[in-house]
């Protein structure tokens, strides 16, 4: 079963990934359709700037980490829990709750 911190830190991976590649210089399998997120090969298909990116990913890994500690009916002091849920959730392709 996959658990709202697997959700985060896959997305979180898959952020941190592409930027690097891009930081790199590394263009190729950048695009994959309407899923493209950073765009040096591609500029008007970008979604972020690589640095963005990254700010995002440590953002989800944060969010990882509380949902790591604390159940979900114990986050209701975290207010940006369903917000990184919901945009790792995007990131990753799948179903948005």
């Amino acid at each position: 079963m996959t658990t709202p911190a697997d959700e985060l830190r896959a997305a979180a991976a898959a952020l941190r990934a592409r930027a690097v590649k891009v930081e790199r210089g590394l263009t190729a399998a950048l695009s994959e359709g309407t899923r493209d997120l950073f765009g040096k090969a591609i500029p008007d298909r970008s979604a972020m700037h690589p640095g963005v990116g990254l700010a995002l990913a440590a953002w989800l890994d944060v969010a990882a980490e509380y949902a790591d500690k604390w159940p979900a009916d114990h986050q209701t002091n975290s207010p940006f829990r369903l917000g990184a849920l919901a945009v790792a959730r995007a990131i990753n392709g799948g179903e948005q709750r």
